[in-house]
């Protein structure tokens, strides 16, 4: 992967979508609806992966921001959750309510020419995807699911062969 620069990256924060006025009039619904994947996807390429990250620092649970970003970009929402409850575990909570923008946010190196890294909106959406399976393993099958598998091509064999057979009378 290139190194990235304030350059590079997408230069605009990705905005959060809220629900709409009269909706929220009749309902007790939060009114920011969270990122949707493809929105953090796009937010997580803002995040220049710092050798010294500011904003694990400014973190006052000195979450690995980064880390979590990373498996973020590579789809892995469990291994982000896995991350991020290893030093915290409310990150539904934390996400919501922690004021980012003094801490994590306010340190980050590319709020210095742009906004920063929108790590609160990210820290949130993790919680709601951490119910994404981790992707399992492609094994062989068993001796016994290959002998069931034949049992049954068999089965189905000598009851096609006793369909064609005339009856005798």
């Amino acid at each position: 992967m290139a190194k990235r620069t304030v350059r590079t990256i997408p230069q605009a924060r990705t905005p959060m979508r809220e629900q709409d006025a009269k909706a929220r009039g009749k309902n007790f619904s939060e009114v920011a609806c969270g990122y949707s994947l493809e929105d953090a996807l796009r937010e997580a390429q803002r995040c220049l992966y710092c050798p010294e990250p500011a904003c694990v620092e400014g973190c006052p649970v000195s979450i690995d921001i980064p880390g979590f970003i990373r498996r973020i970009e590579d789809k892995d929402f469990r291994g982000a959750y896995d991350v991020i409850t290893a030093a915290n575990l409310l990150p539904a909570i934390c996400g919501r309510v922690c004021p980012q923008e003094n801490q994590c946010e306010g340190v980050c190196p590319v709020g210095k020419t742009l906004e920063p890294v929108a790590i609160g909106r990210l820290e949130r959406l993790i919680d709601q995807a951490r119910h994404v399976p981790k992707p399992r393993k492609k094994t062989k099958p068993s001796r016994a699911a290959k002998a069931r598998r034949l049992a049954g091509k068999r089965l189905q064999q000598d009851k096609k062969r006793l369909r064609a057979r005339p009856a005798d009378d």
